[in-house]
Formats: C-alpha cells, structure tokens, sequence
C-alpha cells in the first residue's frame, strides 16, 4: 500500500475527490477513500477503482499484468508487465471489413525486434508504437478507399 499511498500523493487528489472517482457517493467519498488508503490488503476490485481513478494502470499498482490501449488510428497496442519488472511491448492488431468479411491482422514484438525493450510507463511504451506506426516503419491498419 506504499505505492497506493504515494500515487495518491502524487494525483493531487483531496480524499473527497478521490472518494468520488472510485464511485463512492458524495456523503461517504472521504471517509471511504480514507479507509481505502488505511486497508493493508485490499481487494483487487478496490486496486482497479483506485487505478482508475488516479489515471494509472492497475498494473503499475500490482507489479504485473498486461494492458491495452486503442490507438485512433485503428491498431490495438498489447503491453505486459512481469512481476517487478518494466513494461514491455507484446504485439499490436487491428481488424478491418473487406465485403461483409471481418480481417485480423496481428503483428508480435518478436517480429519487429522489440522483445527486449523496456519502459517505464505504459504510456511510454503506447508513444513508442505510435511512433514507428507514423513513421512508417512498421506494418499499419489498411484503409479503405472511399
């Protein structure tokens, strides 16, 4: 709960807003977030409202996981996180319509040489594929002419 307490800290949150970007109503936001805050084992329902509400992925709370994020350009970025390590780029995908059939395309880390990069956020890692996606210098969507 160290780094529940020091990402609430770091949000700026008070505990009434907190208390309310968990969901909690108006009349019992602060003291629930207090509560939240005092917990020395919360439940992992409690870890994702608290992620949520500090604009954090669960897994930089827990320490591992996985996480995604869909670009507006149409590509789906699939990241992980092991247990007490940084974040690290699975694959990304899309799907696009071709007549009445759907298409999947899928493109791994191994593929492009990126099993072995590391980041320290999430987000990080999303800016570094969008990157590479926009200059051009891996696979993209396909778009259709209109």
């Amino acid at each position: 709960m160290v780094k529940v307490r020091a990402l609430f800290e770091r949000s700026g949150l008070s505990l009434h807003a907190l208390g309310l970007a968990m969901g909690y109503d108006a009349k019992i936001a602060r003291q629930s977030a207090f509560q939240f805050l005092k917990s020395s084992d919360p439940r992992v329902s409690m870890l994702q409202r608290f992620a949520k509400a500090v604009g954090v992925p669960l897994p930089d709370i827990t320490g591992y996981g996985h996480n995604s994020k869909s670009l507006p350009s149409g590509e789906e970025i699939h990241l992980l996180k092991m247990k007490c390590e940084k974040w690290h780029i699975s694959s990304y995908d899309w799907s696009w319509t071709d007549g009445l059939m759907l298409q999947n395309a899928r493109v791994f880390a191994e593929s492009l040489g990126w099993e072995k990069m590391e980041f320290e956020t999430a987000d990080e890692a999303y800016r570094f594929v969008e990157r590479q996606l926009k200059d051009g210098k891996v696979p993209r969507a396909k778009r259709r002419a209109r």
